[in-house]
């Protein structure tokens, strides 16, 4: 089942939605990342969403706001 799909099936689910916006990341939809990362509240402190909040940061080109994930 695709992320984008598990994300909408679970919406609280914190995983599913750094998960969707890794697959969206690697599609270049940048916009779509950012949605799917701003709906995780709780767990900020994963590896998984700080990586994917850094490469988001550089693909937007904010590359000083990117050091801090």
């Amino acid at each position: 089942m695709c992320s984008k799909r598990l994300s909408r099936l679970y919406p609280q689910s914190e995983i599913a939605n750094i998960n969707a916006a890794t697959a969206a990341l690697s599609r270049n939809e940048l916009v779509s990342a950012e949605r799917y990362l701003d709906m995780v509240n709780s767990n900020k402190n994963l590896p998984e969403y700080n990586n994917a909040m850094g490469i988001l940061m550089l693909m937007k080109g904010d590359y000083e706001s990117s050091r801090k994930y």
